[in-house]
């Protein structure tokens, strides 16, 4: 069974952008809102708040004891992804369409990780066990893909509003480890006060937010909104790390 990579729909040219360079209108094309909204979250909100309060970041990386406001807004995410998978977007194919798994339907595998990641450090801010939820969402995901003919059509801008928590759970948890391994390292190398091992640490940390970046992001953004090509996600996934680097070398 082979993975098939949909052809990808462009997005619309940045508005009033006449004379934008090529790059910039490809970036256009490439990026969502989500993605703006996810630098913005990394590069400004969560480092301006761990500097004003002294905490980390989010919740998911250094769980501690997760606030009740952390459990609820962890629990309004997983609500979201679990009606995305419950619906289909108009004229979309089948995860299974053509006897080929396609990359909407290859994303629910690491989906059901990113679920239980949110699920274990944020519900017990809630006193709930967040074990369940992932035997709920293998379950949901087996009867979507199913019964998929038979789901009730949502347009696709209402099923991106309801895993956009799920990025933001995201961007605040890229924050917490780039901000104790990117900027510290990156800061290093530009005084030339790291040592010649740290920068060995680098595709390390890189390949960890790599990990979480596809189940937390990729999996419930590639459901909601079908069509993105494999390149496109690599540039999402960059204009984040430049996002969340910057905001640590600034703030941290």
């Amino acid at each position: 069974m082979s993975i098939s990579d949909p052809q990808q729909t462009p997005d619309p040219p940045p508005s009033g952008a006449p004379g934008a360079t090529p790059l910039a209108r490809r970036l256009g094309r490439w990026l969502r809102a989500e993605d703006l909204l996810m630098a913005a979250v990394g590069l400004i909100a969560i480092p301006l708040m761990a500097a004003f309060t002294g905490s980390g970041g989010d919740a998911l990386v250094n769980p501690g004891t997760p606030t009740p406001l952390t459990g609820l807004f962890g629990l309004v995410a997983i609500v979201g992804v679990l009606i995305c998978l419950c619906t289909r977007g108009t004229g979309e194919r089948a995860p299974l369409g053509d006897g080929e798994l396609t990359l909407e339907g290859w994303a629910r595998f690491p989906l059901v990780a990113g679920m239980g990641i949110v699920a274990t450090v944020t519900l017990p801010g809630l006193g709930l066990d967040g074990g369940p939820v992932i035997v709920l969402t293998v379950l949901v995901v087996m009867v979507s893909v199913l019964a998929y003919a038979h789901l009730p059509v949502l347009p696709v801008v209402a099923r991106r509003a309801l895993v956009t928590p799920m990025a933001i759970l995201a961007a605040g948890s890229f924050d917490q480890l780039m901000g104790s391994g990117l900027s510290d390292v990156v800061r290093g190398m530009l005084t030339g006060g790291a040592p010649p091992e740290a920068s060995a640490f680098l595709p390390l940390v890189v390949g960890v937010v790599a990990v979480m970046y596809t189940a937390l992001v990729v999996a419930p953004r590639a459901i909601a909104d079908p069509g993105a090509s494999w390149l496109a996600w690599i540039v999402r996934f960059l204009f984040l790390l430049l996002a969340v680097g910057t905001g640590s070398l600034l703030f941290g």
